[in-house]
């Protein structure tokens, strides 16, 4: 007997930071990143906020199946820095987890975060398209951040699942914090 994919959730918890080392506590007097999310989903950040996170960006509410659409969040976010522009924004993936605890147990794929399939685009401009574990991988850290352009800017982040993925990735959770860097 053949059996088919089982279409179920696989969650994706992904969560928007911003690091900032050094700045004072004042978002446009002192300078820093102001993050914004919007998704126009309840519980959206709709004023800057930085230092914290802003809102969950993918809480494993979607549906997500082989082939199928990619679910898509969008988040603003600007540099405010007493009048001198970034040298340098962009973000790196923090506190990765391919295969989550909260996976449910048929998920037996060891690595399930190499298929779900990710794009980074700012302002309508494709900065990355990749797994979310190549992501991890290769922007895992602050000295290899993906960079994006200028100090400001609307990212649309989608993550859809692969078509190659098999029974063993259905209920999955993987789990990464974005981590939003600038510098002066």
């Amino acid at each position: 007997m053949k059996l088919g994919l089982l279409v179920k959730v696989a969650p994706f918890a992904l969560a928007a930071f911003a690091l900032l080392h050094g700045f004072g506590d004042g978002l446009a007097s002192e300078g820093g990143i102001g993050l914004t999310n919007v998704a126009g989903r309840a519980g959206d950040c709709v004023a800057p906020t930085r230092q914290a996170a802003c809102a969950t960006l993918f809480d494993g509410s979607g549906i997500l199946f082989p082939g199928g659409p990619a679910i898509e969040r969008s988040l603003t976010v600007t540099w405010h820095g007493n009048g001198h522009a970034a040298s340098a924004l962009g973000l790196y993936v923090a506190n990765f987890t391919s295969h989550d605890p909260r996976s449910q147990p048929g998920c037996t794929a060891a690595d399930p975060a190499d298929r779900l399939d990710l794009s980074v685009s700012q302002d309508g401009t494709v900065l990355y398209t990749g797994s979310l574990s190549e992501l991890a991988r290769d922007h895992g850290s602050a000295p290899d951040t993906l960079l994006a352009h200028g100090d400001s800017g609307l990212f649309k982040i989608a993550v859809s699942l692969d078509r190659a993925a098999g029974n063993g990735y259905m209920g999955c959770v993987s789990t990464a914090d974005l981590v939003w860097t600038a510098s002066q």
